[in-house]
């Protein structure tokens, strides 16, 4: 588990190895910066996904490294990506919908436009979409619907 100092003593007890990024940087920063020798697996965790689904209540959803991969190929597919086109990253980084536009790109080879924190204006993404050559664009319904307005 990755956390900071100042929230370790707020966690819930754990048999998790903790690791306080923080804190423990001058440590970290010691150690190899070369990828790992690691075989990943279809039911290895991909990432934990926090959620209030349909109960109201909070709960993680665990998406294996197989379901994500499907679910990137599938995007690819129904897009026809390729090294030709460019995605624009609109969604938030907090949502896992991020990672569909991000992954998609780089495992088709196409370019991939990163919005960042600012909300663009519409004047501005008409200038980004034209700019970059976007041809991909996952928007939110009401994100979309001021633009069509």
């Amino acid at each position: 588990m990755l956390t900071q100092a100042h929230l370790y003593t707020s966690l819930p007890n754990t048999e998790a190895q903790v690791v306080c990024v923080d804190s423990e940087l001058p440590s970290i920063v010691t150690h190899s910066s070369t990828n790992l020798n690691l075989a990943i697996r279809p039911h290895d965790l991909a990432y934990l996904l926090y959620t209030s689904g349909s109960t109201g209540l909070p709960k993680g959803v665990l998406i294996e490294q197989a379901a994500l991969t499907n679910h990137i190929h599938s995007i690819i597919d129904t897009y026809q990506l390729a090294s030709a086109d460019c995605v624009l990253q609109f969604a938030s980084l907090m949502f896992d919908v991020s990672l569909e536009q991000i992954f998609s790109a780089l495992c088709s080879g196409a370019s991939l436009l990163l919005r960042g924190n600012e909300l663009w204006s519409h004047q501005e993404f008409q200038s980004q979409l034209t700019k970059h050559r976007v041809t991909v664009a996952d928007l939110p319904p009401a994100y979309l619907h001021t633009l069509v307005e």
